[in-house]
Formats: C-alpha cells, structure tokens, sequence
C-alpha cells in the first residue's frame, strides 16, 4: 500500500473515530443533579458522596451539576433568576433524568417539567407537602419526602417525663428560621398530633438575637 493510502485509511479511521465518539456523546443518556444549595454546604456535601458513589462509576451516561445557591441568597428575587438560569440550563441539555435536591429546587425549576415527554424527575430532600409543587398525579416524578421523626419526639418527652418526675403534660415549641426547608419542617410539626403535650406558637427568627429571646419566652410560658 502506498504512502498515500496510508494516510487514506488513517484519516477514515480518525473521521469514523471521531463521529462515534461524537454520537456516543449525544446519544447517550444524560442526568441534571440540581442542588438548591452551594456545593460547598455540609448537608450537600453529604447527598453528592452518595450520589458520586453511584455517578463516578459509570460511563455510559453525562452528568452535569447545577447549584441553585439559594441558602446564602434566600431573597426571592434571586430565587428567581436563579431557577430561570437552571431552566435555561435544562433546556439546553435536554437531559433524560432530573435529580433535584430540596424545596426550592422543586418550587424554581422541577415543577416546571412534571408530565414532560422525555425528561424523568427525581426529588429528595423535600420537606413541604408534594401537593404544594403540583407533584400528585404527574406522571413523571418519584422521590424521598424528608420528615421529622415527630413520633419518636413525642416518646422520648414523655419517657423523660415519667423518669425525672417532670409536670405531663409537657409544653413544646417549635422554634428555628425563616428558610424554606425550615417553615416546611414547621407546618409539618403543626400538623402532628402532639396531645396531651401543650402546643406552644411557633418562633421564626432571623438573627442569634431573636433566638436568645425565643427561648428565653419560652421559659417564661
């Protein structure tokens, strides 16, 4: 075969290499993981270990990482834009599965394709009734609710209440701050049955100064 066969086959053979490549590229599925939080926040450093566990080992699909940054901007205006860029970020990739992690990635952006043709969504770490995004009878969305283990509160008070010879029925409050995870967590807990337990209003604070105070009322009551 002559030099210039050669590099005949040699460029076919790259050309060919290089459109598989391409078509492996575009053809294989893809999966968003959409974080409302920054990635370098403990609780979503804690979700990507597991899903890394899974996500690293394989090579037979795209994965592309988005973070909504909505705990360090909790303003809803940046809530906003930031779910449009996530949108337009979706729109783009067209991706096959959607992992969206807590409240706000459900309220910005996975709300927006329930019952879409193609896209799968995958929920975790919601705190607020499925109802509130529109998740009940769609027919693309699965997930994990994250709930307080109320039931196991309630016990444990009143055991201590029985061992220490405490006044029961009890007083309870809840107390925490004004994010979206929080106020979910805090209509869940008014929801629970807590009798014979006294249920005390509930305390949204913004500052360490008004929790000192929260608690320091309570007391008081």
């Amino acid at each position: 075969m002559t030099g210039r066969g050669e590099r005949l086959l040699a460029g076919l053979f790259l050309f060919s290499s290089i459109g598989l490549f391409t078509w492996f590229a575009i053809s294989k599925p893809h999966v968003f993981v959409l974080h409302s939080y920054d990635k370098n926040y403990a609780w979503v450093k804690g979700v990507n270990i597991g899903l890394r566990r899974v996500l690293d080992n394989r090579s037979d699909y795209g994965v592309r990482w988005h973070y909504l940054d909505t705990k360090r901007h909790p303003w809803p205006a940046f809530k906003e834009n930031a779910g449009i860029a996530a949108r337009r970020a979706i729109d783009k990739m067209q991706p096959d599965v959607i992992i969206a992690i807590d409240d706000d990635a459900q309220n910005y952006v996975s709300r927006y394709y329930l019952n879409h043709p193609r896209i799968r969504i995958v929920f975790a770490g919601v705190n607020e009734e499925p109802g509130r995004y529109g998740f009940e009878g769609a027919s693309n969305i699965t997930g994990i609710l994250e709930r307080l283990p109320l039931a196991a509160l309630k016990e444990t008070l009143s055991l201590l209440a029985e061992r220490n010879r405490l006044p029961w029925p009890s007083r309870i409050r809840f107390l925490g701050d004004r994010s979206e995870t929080v106020r979910g967590d805090e209509r869940y807990f008014r929801t629970f049955d807590w009798s014979p337990l006294q249920v005390l209003e509930s305390r949204l604070v913004d500052t360490l100064d008004e929790w000192q105070a929260a608690i320091r009322e309570s007391a008081d009551q």
